[in-house]
């Protein structure tokens, strides 16, 4: 339905975070605004520490293992264009990224981007853009992100990372997009004292690649973890730690272990609640567990604890079309 106010190719717009706010966005629709995110210039030290939920049987390393995200790949030329805002560049069929700013600091640099849908494309039906990564590029020369974040609850909106450069001039951006998924999933069962950490986790991604699970803290009713990749492997890591033996009592035809979970598993194991926004992919990563079920004590005591892996990792990558990053103010080199 397209509102009187707008112009219908801009429709699906995912609003620039760095435009000022419309004055009414709903008003003659009766349909939210999709994608809306807000200014996410504060979001560079809050990592989104949430996952996607697994229901894929795991995938043998072997026969589906994570590319090499390194390795030489035909590059992809830039998608149509057609009824995308201006300034939008083609990454698929359906979804568009624009460059919105680039900040050179002596200890990082900083790119931030949205994305947009055609106007006559649901937004609703078009899965947001989810690069396996970034890269800067110059020439032959390729400079790999060292993460990117999104904003809490946002579709749509990245701020990549990337080390501090010596010289701004002539750089792209190119996002590198996942042509499948490979899923592995191992556990670890460990005896019941609480707090324990768990450090040194090796998951064999195929090819020379792994994740290394760094360290995991169980608390009773909290927990920690942090990984990394090897062999240029980016990842999401899904961890839940399974107190065995636990139950809630309300519920009287299930057993219900209590468990701590990442932070979008927990409004559906709460029965409701809004669901935050998955994780990107990432060269390394950490999040928080939030205890769901019944509190550890007295009447709900585990006979053992058993923390699950499920790594995520992309089966094959492909560089997208490069997007020019703007010219650098001469203040500001």
């Amino acid at each position: 339905m397209t509102e009187p106010d707008r112009q219908p190719d801009y429709a699906e717009l995912l609003q620039s975070p760095y435009d000022p706010p419309p004055e009414d966005d709903t008003a003659g629709s009766d349909q939210p605004l999709p994608w809306v995110p807000s200014v996410i210039a504060a979001v560079i030290g809050a990592l989104v520490v949430s996952a996607f939920v697994i229901y894929a049987v795991a995938t043998d390393p072997e026969e589906d293992a994570a590319a090499d995200t390194t390795a030489p790949v035909e590059q992809s030329e830039p998608v149509a264009s057609a009824g995308l805002p201006p300034g939008y560049v083609g990454v698929t069929d359906s979804v568009g990224a624009r460059i919105e700013q680039a900040d050179f600091d002596v200890a990082e640099t900083i790119v931030a981007v949205s994305t947009a849908v055609p106007g006559d494309r649901d937004s609703d039906e078009v899965p947001p853009l989810d690069p396996a990564y970034w890269s800067l590029r110059r020439g032959e020369d390729e400079i790999p992100m060292t993460g990117q974040l999104a904003q809490r609850g946002v579709l749509g909106n990245y701020t990549i990372q990337f080390p501090p450069l010596d010289q701004v001039e002539g750089l792209a951006l190119v996002p590198h997009l996942p042509g499948g998924e490979a899923i592995i999933e191992t556990s670890v069962e460990t005896d019941t004292e609480i707090p324990q950490t768990i450090e040194g986790v090796v998951i064999d991604l195929g090819d020379g690649r792994s994740v290394v699970i760094d360290k995991v803290v169980v608390g009773d009713g909290w927990g920690w973890v942090s990984w990394s990749t090897t062999g240029g492997a980016v990842a999401r890591v899904d961890t839940i730690v399974t107190f065995e033996g636990t139950d809630d009592p309300s519920t009287e035809d299930t057993v219900d272990p209590t468990r701590l979970v990442p932070e979008h598993l927990r409004p559906m194991t709460q029965g409701g609640g809004v669901v935050p926004l998955p994780p990107l992919y990432g060269f390394s990563g950490s999040s928080q567990l939030i205890r769901s079920g019944r509190s550890i004590g007295a009447g709900n005591e585990p006979t053992g604890i058993t923390v699950r892996f499920t790594v995520t990792a992309p089966s094959s990558v492909v560089p997208g079309p490069e997007l020019p990053l703007p010219a650098v103010p001469e203040t500001d080199r």
